[in-house]
């Protein structure tokens, strides 16, 4: 899957009301692909490719654009994905689960 492909899929399976009270800047780091950066503020979103300049409050790191797919929108355990090093975050454990939230 390219990165336009999961930004489209991502914002159809966005869920407004879940990010009510998110407001930030976040990097989805899909391994080999290019980046997305997913901004939030107060519901609203927006998802566009990654450019190196691109300031984020934090980092969330899939082997992939299909895994990230998978685990943002519930398909996937993200559990099981952090025990086998397939999934991390770079801090801010309690933003992880409210971005986890709001594709499912």
């Amino acid at each position: 899957m390219d990165t336009n492909t999961l930004i489209e899929r991502l914002q159809a399976a966005y869920h407004a009301p879940a990010a009510q009270e998110f407001d930030a800047a976040v990097r989805l780091d899909l391994g080999n692909q290019t980046d997305v950066i997913l901004r939030v503020h107060h519901g609203s979103l927006e998802l566009q490719p990654a450019a190196e300049e691109d300031h984020t409050d934090f980092t969330l790191y899939f082997t992939d654009a299909e895994q990230a797919l998978a685990l943002l929108t519930g398909k996937a355990d993200p559990v099981a994905a952090f025990m086998a090093h397939e999934f991390r975050a770079d801090g801010y454990l309690i933003l992880v689960f409210s971005v986890l939230a709001m594709f499912r």
